[in-house]
């Protein structure tokens, strides 16, 4: 099938932003006086950073997550966000896509800021016509799902030639919810190399396997 529109998720699907996170985590730690971190987040990108510092900090009071949040902000959206890298094929794949007439859009949990700088620093942010995160709009968006079903309403776009690209099971929940189709990547942080992929769920090999859907789209 050839989709008219093709929305991604950013870490883990299109960049690899773990080694910038976990920078930023270790520094939230340290300013707070808490334990240093012992394990690897790679399982654990995807939710907002206070659903991650939950994880890995045994009972964390109110405050020492609002205190770790804003450290983990102030030295991410400082320096710690240049760490990211594009995935292989990322950037040669989303202008292919783009230059074959496919509507490009982004739903991440990650806030705008920093996802605007880093669209801008490794060269994709012409190539989105809609950029959409939790901190996109007041009130929040209270999930990814609520992102999709927004960027499909504004742009008016047909559900079913939709396809969300990620890489973790919420991704695959969040498209399932919306109504839209979707494809998970291997290379990010749901471990499905391990786990199996959900039902009903398109697999990719590489990101470039979504060249399939380029190929047979009519360009008015």
């Amino acid at each position: 099938m050839a989709y008219s529109a093709i929305l991604f998720d950013l870490d883990g699907t299109l960049i690899d932003s773990l080694p910038g996170i976990e920078y930023a985590v270790d520094y939230a730690l340290n300013q707070m006086r808490l334990a240093p971190r012992t394990r690897s987040l790679r399982s654990l990108i995807g939710p907002p950073i206070g659903e991650i510092f939950e994880q890995i900090v045994p009972n964390p009071s109110e405050d020492q997550l609002t205190g770790l949040q804003a450290a983990f902000r102030s030295c991410y959206d400082g320096d710690g966000w240049r760490r990211t890298v594009l995935h292989a094929n990322a950037g040669s794949t989303v202008k292919t896509l783009y230059q074959a007439g496919i509507a490009l859009y982004i739903a991440t949990n990650k806030p705008a800021l920093p996802t605007r700088v880093i669209l801008d620093e490794l060269g994709l942010a012409s190539y989105f016509t809609g950029v959409v995160s939790r901190d996109s709009r007041q009130p929040p968006f209270s999930s990814k799902a609520e992102m999709l079903r927004s960027i499909v309403a504004e742009h008016r776009l047909n559900p079913e030639m939709c396809l969300y690209v990620g890489d973790t099971l919420e991704d695959y929940e969040s498209g399932v919810a919306a109504g839209i189709s979707v494809a998970l990547v291997p290379h990010g942080y749901g471990c499905f190399e391990t786990r199996g992929l959900p039902p009903s769920c398109l697999p990719l090999a590489d990101l470039a396997d979504l060249l399939q859907f380029a190929e047979r789209v009519e360009i008015s």
